[in-house]
């Protein structure tokens, strides 16, 4: 589940870049971690980088991921989403818990005929 987070955190991360560039430009991501190598708080990057404000990229990205990936307008929180995730981890591992139990299984039925019935 920790691998699956990390993806699921990178994959948004790569995405809000990837928005900042095409909106704003590469130097915008220049400036923005020069600002916040100068301790200046992400606001403030930012703002310096982009012109707007914290919320304004958000709500921007926001946006181009609802146009971009219609599906995930359908989950209307990031718990729904994450609950939705999780019930499929779940699946997924039953799933394949019990195909190598069948496997096994049928190992065992033909090494041993006999005894397992």
């Amino acid at each position: 589940i920790y691998k699956l987070f990390c993806i699921y955190c990178c994959y948004f991360a790569v995405s809000l870049l990837g928005y900042i560039v095409q909106e704003y430009g590469k130097r915008s991501i220049n400036k923005l971690i020069q600002a916040i190598g100068r301790g200046c708080s992400i606001d403030m990057a930012m703002y310096r980088s982009t012109g707007k404000k914290l919320s304004e990229v958000i709500n921007g990205w926001k946006s181009f991921i609802g146009k971009r990936y219609k599906w995930i307008s359908i989950f209307p929180t990031i718990f729904s989403l994450w609950f939705v995730v999780s019930i499929l981890v779940v699946f997924l591992y039953i799933h394949k818990r019990r195909k190598n139990a069948q496997k096994i299984l049928t190992s065992l039925t033909d090494l041993f005929p006999r005894f397992i019935s």
